[in-house]
This record gives C-alpha cells, structure tokens and sequence, in this order.
C-alpha cells in the first residue's frame, strides 16, 4: 500500500458469461490492516476502521478485433465515499 505498514486485501469476483461476448462480472473486496488503513486516511482523507469493504459490478462487451467496452459501478463502505461510474477500454493481443 506504500505506507510502510503491514496489510492484507482479499477479492473473489464471479465473470457470468450473458453472451459470447458479453459478461456481468460482480466483485467484493476485504481490506485489513494498518497498511491499507494508512493508504485511506492519505489517499482519500477519511478515516476507516482497520478494514473496508469495496464492490463493483462491470459490465463488459468485447469485439471480434480485441477491444473490450467496460462500464462498472464501482463503491466502497467508506464514509463520505460516493459510488463511481467507471468506463473501460481496453485492447488484447498476442505476443
């Protein structure tokens, strides 16, 4: 977390397959620590517990050419801490 203190972030996330190229993907992150406690307070300037929760809920359309459109509604249980609309481009291609 670049603080110097210790911490720990689980995530599971589940993409469902709506179409061959289209999926819902729901995401539940756990924070814990001072590490992640001290990143909070510095980069969002609330004051958390030693752990939070965040969440999303993408969804995503790729192309036959490799480019995939994401939209995702991004939150956490931060106090003062709105949820976010996140749009996503993005290129694959072999190396």
């Amino acid at each position: 977390f670049g603080t110097g203190e210790d911490g720990t972030y689980i995530t599971a996330n589940y993409p469902i397959a709506i179409s061959d190229s289209l999926a819902l993907t729901p995401q539940l992150g756990y924070s814990v620590g001072k590490g992640p406690q001290a990143f909070v307070v510095s980069v969002f300037d609330a004051t958390p517990d030693q752990h939070y929760l965040d969440y999303s809920l993408t969804l995503a359309k790729t192309l036959d050419s490799g480019l995939t459109f994401s939209v995702a509604l991004v939150g956490t249980n931060l106090k003062n801490e709105d949820e976010k609309l996140v749009i996503g481009v993005k290129k694959s291609f072999d190396l």
